[in-house]
């Protein structure tokens, strides 16, 4: 049976191997922490028990889709996931190396899915320095496109989900198959757009533009959260004296879901002063 390959690549893949630095993003690296080695051994039961035939990897954001301490999530996953045998690998906090290396020490072994999904490299962005001059560039492309082969068996991503923008565009262009797609629905790193044509015209890729919804489905989406069907995940409020504070939360990427910061406006009755 044919595996469709979605990889929705945040991924700052364009490392310089500096002594200071992580390892180029192609490159396996083990997670030493306890609750990593616990959440491995975990993953490494549940791929052992098979039927897995939409297998999802992952950081923290693909991880909160099906787990048990966010339940709103959890409950749209078996809504919209029920009798597909999906399984769910994704582990919070993970580089591109952290997944790589989880996914090349047991956790895709005897696993044979029809669809895979990557969500990968947000935890890389700003950790690592982008190489200099287009030769190591395209070097560096290429070591991550043979990273994604290595764990497909060959095969290169049908489409690629693509958030991140100037950083990660041109490497998402190089990696996505003859004929796919790269979607596009973000750039947080930067709106202008360099990557080499050729990639796109000579192995005839498209290019897909999206923005969540239409504005009926954007009405339907407010009318949902209003209604209390959908809950935003809120990690913290802060007064506006304190956003240096939730700035440098955001920069150490030790926040869970949305920031608010309050600006004249009252706190809640209750609420610690």
């Amino acid at each position: 049976m044919k595996t469709n390959l979605i990889a929705l690549l945040g991924h700052a893949a364009l490392a310089a191997a500096l002594a200071q630095t992580p390892p180029p993003a192609d490159q396996p690296e083990a997670r030493t922490d306890r609750n990593s080695q616990i959440a491995h051994a975990q993953l490494l039961a549940k791929a052992r028990q098979g039927r897995i035939d939409v297998y999802f990897a992952g950081d923290s954001i693909t991880r909160r889709w099906g787990a048990t301490d966010y339940p709103e999530l959890l409950a749209n996953w078996r809504e919209n996931f029920f009798g597909w045998n999906a399984a769910n690998f994704g582990w919070g906090a993970d580089t591109l190396q952290n997944i790589l290396w989880r996914l090349t020490n047991g956790e895709l072994d005897g696993v044979n899915p029809k669809v895979a999904v990557l969500l990968a490299g947000t935890n890389n962005v700003g950790k690592t320095v982008p190489p200099e001059g287009d030769a190591e560039k395209v070097a560096e492309q290429r070591r991550f496109g043979k990273a994604i082969r290595d764990l497909t068996g060959g095969r290169d991503p049908d489409v690629v989900f693509e958030h991140v923008g100037k950083d990660t565009f041109s490497t998402s262009v190089f990696v996505v198959k003859r004929f796919g797609k790269v979607v596009i629905c973000g750039a947080t790193s930067g709106y202008d757009l360099d990557f080499d044509v050729r990639y796109l015209w000579m192995r005839q890729k498209s290019i897909i533009g999206s923005h969540f919804a239409n504005a009926y489905e954007a009405n339907r989406a407010n009318d949902l959260v209003v209604a209390r069907k959908i809950t935003t995940v809120v990690d913290d409020v802060f007064e506006f004296g304190q956003t240096p504070q939730a700035h440098q939360l955001m920069a150490d990427n030790k926040h869970m879901g949305k920031m608010v910061i309050r600006v004249q406006a009252p706190a809640p009755a209750g609420a610690a002063k």
